[in-house]
């Protein structure tokens, strides 16, 4: 895959949250990888890890199980945080 040239900060540190919770190094996570289908996150468990761990870094409220069901990918994760940020 071809590496993102100059990421977001947001997009950065979600691929570092994801990465602590898969153990994927964090660039080979890209925007576009499924939840399940790429990552093989759990959306039982390892998913509302990644929300919790989500929350904590950026003061967000999100709900990991209607999360699940709304977003199937890093990037959708990214631009929820970022529209959640910035409306702050």
């Amino acid at each position: 895959m071809t590496a993102i040239t100059n990421p977001s900060p947001t997009l950065l540190a979600v691929q570092n949250i994801i990465a602590e919770v898969t153990g994927y190094e964090p660039g080979d996570i890209q925007p576009a990888f499924h939840f399940e289908d790429d990552l093989q996150l759990d959306m039982i468990t390892d998913f509302p890890s990644v929300i919790k761990r989500v929350n904590q870094h950026f003061t967000t409220t999100f709900v990991a199980k209607e999360l699940a069901i709304e977003i199937d990918t890093v990037d959708e994760l990214v631009e929820r945080v970022e529209d959640e940020t910035e409306l702050g």
